[in-house]
């Protein structure tokens, strides 16, 4: 099965909060709306979340929940001109992954290229390929998150 740009299913509303995504704008987690997005694949257990930014200097910020583990990640949106239209992709700039599955950051990195192909920003028809133009970065624990916030909020 491949991910799925959709609207979060009245029937994950529980899952999606219970994932215990950080709110980048704030204290707190960000939860479910009825226009929540994500792009979901069920089979491969991981779920891209966008959660907000991309106005003026501020990046984009999404996260992937995958197996229990999220990777925090900053995102810019670049573009191209190709036959009079422009055309977006998705540019990682950073990525934190968890210590527990940095040995598998190669896998990840392709997971979220595969899932950035199906995040249509503004619903643009035409994606750019994604490109990830950072190293990984590790996260050595569930309080280096707190950082992560610390960071975000002086972005703000």
């Amino acid at each position: 099965m491949a991910f799925i740009y959709e609207i979060v299913p009245e029937k994950d509303y529980a899952f999606f909060d219970s994932m215990h995504l950080r709110n980048p704008f704030g204290k707190g987690y960000f939860y479910v709306t009825k226009h929540s997005r994500w792009c979901a694949d069920r089979e491969k257990n991981a779920f891209l979340v966008p959660l907000g930014g991309g106005m003026y200097d501020t990046p984009y910020f999404i996260d992937l929940w995958i197996n229990g583990e999220i990777v925090v990640m900053e995102v810019e949106q670049y573009g191209k001109r190709i036959n009079g239209n422009v055309i977006v992709g998705w540019n990682v700039v950073d990525i934190l992954i968890p210590s527990k599955v940095w040995s598998e950051r190669k896998l990840i990195v392709s997971i979220i290229e595969e899932a950035l192909m199906e995040l249509h920003q503004n619903d643009f028809e035409d994606m750019l390929k994604p490109k990830v133009s950072c190293e990984c970065r590790m996260k050595e624990n569930k309080n280096d998150s707190c950082f992560v916030d610390q960071i975000r909020n002086l972005i703000i």
